[in-house]
């Protein structure tokens, strides 16, 4: 409140100089007030504070980890509790893990639940489930960046207010030149887009505030899993060895094809050279050995 006043004292003291300043001159002036209107410090009396204490601003969040008979049917469940609660899921996923017998399904979902009524979420949540695996649950107070973001707010459309009224007028001056204007639309264009960013982040904050997160993991139970998977079938599994049988003969095949099209033409014309070479070294060698020979022989 006290920043406000002291803002639009500023802007009026502007105002009254406006006749022997031009636009430029008086956002230069004003340019301190700018800064001090974006610091965010804290704008409130004693008693604003008193009752920002009280309302504090907590994020709630839940994850829990649920052993169930069957995870898929279990998901279902939740998403029907989820809005029973008044929340919803957000994000749902399923997979399956293992191979063969031991293949199992898990489910994990993202659930939005009214932040006052996630206790009894969770007690919802444990009473259905066989067992519970791991349970956590934290809190996050975002009361001082909550304040924090207000105060920005507050001055920062205090701060637009003024410069619009400065814009007007710098308009009705006569001598009033173009870059005036712009300097003066610069500035209050610069000021909307903080503004702009501060009230989605409060928006985001509002949200996680009223809305807890929950994640849900489901677990198959090893007590209630079947011994076999369902659809199993001696035939299909034949097929299916039939089918590895005749992928590696393809790739036997395909080896032996570029074996004798690729690596045999490619060791010929390596070796042939190479062995050209070493025999005429020999034969070089051996015709030296034998010329000594004849010589020693004449002698």
């Amino acid at each position: 409140m006290k920043r406000g006043i002291a803002i639009a004292g500023l802007v009026l003291l502007l105002a009254g100089c406006g006749s022997s300043t031009t636009g430029t001159e008086a956002l230069n002036k004003a340019a301190p007030a700018r800064e001090f209107a974006a610091t965010g410090a804290p704008a409130f009396d004693e008693a604003m504070t008193d009752q920002a204490v009280t309302d504090r601003k907590i994020i709630k969040n839940a994850s829990i980890d649920l052993e169930v008979a069957d995870p898929e049917q279990a998901a279902r469940s939740v998403a029907r509790l989820a809005e029973q609660f008044g929340g919803f899921v957000s994000n749902e996923s399923l997979y399956r893990d293992g191979d063969g017998v031991d293949e199992v399904t898990f489910a994990r979902l993202q659930v939005r639940i009214p932040a006052d009524r996630l206790t009894q979420f969770v007690d919802a949540l444990k009473a259905d489930a066989i067992d519970v695996r791991s349970l956590d649950m934290t809190s996050q107070d975002i009361s001082e960046q909550y304040s924090d973001i207000e105060a920005q707010l507050s001055n920062l459309r205090a701060y637009e207010n003024e410069l619009r009224l400065l814009l007007t007028e710098v308009r009705d001056r006569p001598e009033a030149k173009t870059d005036d204007l712009l300097s003066v639309f610069e500035n209050i264009r610069q000021v909307r887009g903080e503004i702009e960013q501060l009230e989605g982040r409060q928006r985001l904050f509002d949200s996680q505030v009223s809305l807890a997160t929950v994640d849900v993991t489901l677990t198959p139970s090893e007590a209630v899993a079947p011994l076999a998977r369902e659809g199993w079938s001696a035939g299909s599994i034949l097929r299916q060895a039939v089918r590895g049988l005749i992928v590696a003969l393809q790739w036997i095949a395909s080896a032996a094809i570029w074996l004798v099209a690729f690596f045999l033409p490619v060791l010929v014309v390596i070796l042939v050279p190479i062995g050209l070479v070493i025999w005429l070294v020999m034969w070089i060698v051996r015709r030296r050995k034998r010329s000594a020979t004849d010589g020693g022989d004449g002698a």
